[in-house]
């Protein structure tokens, strides 16, 4: 049961078990082992009253002796329907809704647990000491005793080796092997359809230093730099074209990871043809979640080549026709046009720019050497006020939220605030546009 109970506690998309402490194993194994002690001296009831002797059917022996006995039987069978049912509501709260990021059930719960051992064993002495009277007081006190005891002495004994599974799963996952927090963010969506997305882990070792290649894997297997084009393409080959089609890439990447290799795995995804990517964030303001979350920024990158990005947007010429909003990135700061300014003021600006403007493009340099959790805080800002000035506009407009609309209602929305961002290259003649959400 503790081992089911064990599996059932692990993540639904990555198939990864929780990671247990020495105490939680041994208080776990405790508590598991009292459920079965008090299981054990139940089937030992069940056995007693139910053997070979017989009594009259209209004497009192016979009504003890079956009263315990379906007493006993019911019990087992009920406890086991419940307990089933509350650990699939667990496995489900958990799994579904990262309910474990926030609450574990050692040590905050551990009156669940007590109260679980006090009412099965007292319900299983129930019947007993209706037909036997002070009599069974003695025995509820001798084996409430011998089931402390002799569970507690099994508890000890580890029939199996959890820190050999936690070290296999440390092992064989990239977020535990190597540095990888997350960068916290304010707008995010969820990947729903796990089928359908390539998990692409950039990443340190732990104690390498930062000027140093980076670790590049392709659905937990490592692969290099010089190797990742061949196995996206390799990835896609494998799918049906509708599935390359709708085939996204989500990206982990360590927050403090230099913008230039960010760069270089954008670059290789786009060429490959897999443009549909999103970046794995945690929300802000909920604190760091041990555990693996389907938080993510979804994007769409350009072709690998794109006429349709002219000479004069390329050299930044600030137009009516083509008003820009040059936002720079640089590891001494936040520069839109061309003043140092604060995170808190760059949704304002981003907002006045957007209203005074019908015709806009976002202009977002990066410099090589920013920190991706910057990158990262810049996309989510864009996004958000988008988010914020869509909502605006369908409340006035139609007293709904823009995702309540109907699409014809979306996209008559989405005209007129259509998320446009241009991120030039310092060097190469092309850059990398988002022109579409």
């Amino acid at each position: 049961m503790r081992i089911g109970f064990y599996w059932v506690a692990s993540h639904p998309s990555g198939f990864e078990l929780l990671i247990l402490t020495d105490k939680e194993v041994f208080f776990y194994n405790f508590v598991f082992a009292l459920i079965a002690s008090i299981f054990g001296l139940s089937a030992c009831f069940q056995f007693w009253f139910h053997r070979a002797k017989k009594y009259n059917e209209n004497s009192i022996a016979y009504f003890r002796q079956s009263s315990i006995f379906t007493d006993a039987t019911g019990l087992n069978a009920i406890f086991l329907y419940w307990f089933a049912n509350v650990s699939l509501a667990f496995a489900v709260f958990g799994g579904i809704l990262q309910a474990w990021c926030y609450f574990q059930l050692y040590p905050g719960w551990i009156f669940f647990w007590v109260y679980i051992i006090v009412v099965l064993f007292m319900e299983m002495w129930k019947t007993i000491r209706k037909v036997a009277f002070r009599k069974s007081r003695r025995w509820i006190l001798f084996s409430a005793i011998g089931i402390v005891v002799w569970s507690f002495l099994i508890s000890r004994i580890q029939f199996v080796d959890y820190k050999e599974i936690n070290n296999i799963c440390l092992n064989s996952s990239v977020t535990r092997k190597f540095q990888m927090e997350y960068p916290e963010s304010d707008y995010f969506g969820k990947t729903e359809n796990r089928s359908l997305v390539v998990d692409i882990h950039l990443c340190f070792p732990f104690g390498v230093k930062m000027d140093s290649l980076p670790k590049v894997f392709v659905d937990q297997k490592e692969s290099g730099f010089d190797q990742f084009y061949a196995k996206i393409e390799e990835e896609l080959q494998k799918r049906s074209e509708l599935d390359q089609r709708l085939l996204t890439a989500v990206l982990h990447i360590d927050k403090q990871m230099p913008m230039r290799y960010v760069k270089m795995l954008q670059e290789s995804l786009t060429c490959s043809g897999l443009r549909k990517i999103g970046y794995r964030v945690f929300p802000a303001g909920q604190g760091v979640c041990t555990r693996t979350t389907s938080y993510t920024i979804l994007r769409q990158l350009p072709p690998c080549s794109n006429p349709e990005i002219s000479p004069e947007i390329l050299q930044w010429n600030n137009t009516e026709a083509h008003p820009l909003l040059p936002i720079q990135l640089t590891p001494n700061g936040l520069y839109i046009n061309g003043l140092l300014q604060n995170w808190q003021k760059m949704e304002f600006y981003i907002q006045k720019f957007i209203t005074d403007h019908s015709n806009y493009l976002i202009v977002l340099e990066i410099e090589d050497d920013c920190l991706y959790d910057d990158y990262i805080k810049a996309f989510s800002t864009i996004f958000k006020t988008f988010s914020n000035l869509r909502n605006d506009a369908s409340l006035q407009k139609y007293a709904k939220l823009y995702d309540d609309l109907s699409s014809e209602q979306q996209e008559e929305i989405l005209k007129r605030y259509q998320v446009m961002i241009y991120e030039p290259k310092p060097v190469s003649a092309n850059g990398t546009a988002f022109l579409g959400e």
